[in-house]
């Protein structure tokens, strides 16, 4: 799918389009493992230096806790996301139930391309709620999901 009439012949038709690829979860897991390096390393810095103590307890502690809570509040917010006819489907990668909405329902869309993977970043408010969810994967079109989103959202107006 690689041009604007396409994507507006698989709307019309009511047609799947991905706004984001299946491997949403293996990209998420790279940042947060070179994140758990980068602390790991420096707390074996740390040991090395001072050896046990209450500084280090103390530092390992706060970096176990915070790798928790990081990784928890990412994986909220992450998500994969695709257009049917007119109404806009997220998938939450964990905790959430899924969301169905119309395209009219979405607020913004902000994409942003780094090193081959897609980062989306959707608002949208549905029952009364505003929503901030990522959408992180590999680019499943040529077309950024802003434009195709911009495009079903003309057509379904």
């Amino acid at each position: 799918m690689n041009t604007n009439a396409e994507i507006l012949k698989k709307v019309n038709l009511c047609e799947r389009i991905e706004l984001n690829s299946n491997t949403t979860s293996k990209a998420i897991l790279l940042p947060l493992i070179t994140l758990f390096l980068i602390g790991t390393s420096s707390l074996v810095f740390l040991y090395s230096k001072m050896g046990v103590g209450t500084v280090f307890l103390l530092a390992a502690s706060l970096f176990v806790i915070g790798m928790i809570l990081y990784t928890r509040r990412i994986l909220k917010k992450t998500a994969r996301a695709y257009i049917k006819g007119d109404t806009l489907v997220v998938n939450f990668t964990y905790g959430n139930t899924p969301k169905v909405m119309n395209l009219k329902s979405v607020r913004s869309v902000k994409t942003r391309t780094m090193i081959g993977y897609t980062y989306t970043q959707l608002n949208f408010k549905m029952d009364g709620v505003s929503y901030n969810v990522v959408l992180f994967g590999k680019p499943q079109t040529r077309e950024s999901a802003e434009n195709i989103i911009g495009i079903a959202k003309q057509l379904a107006a």
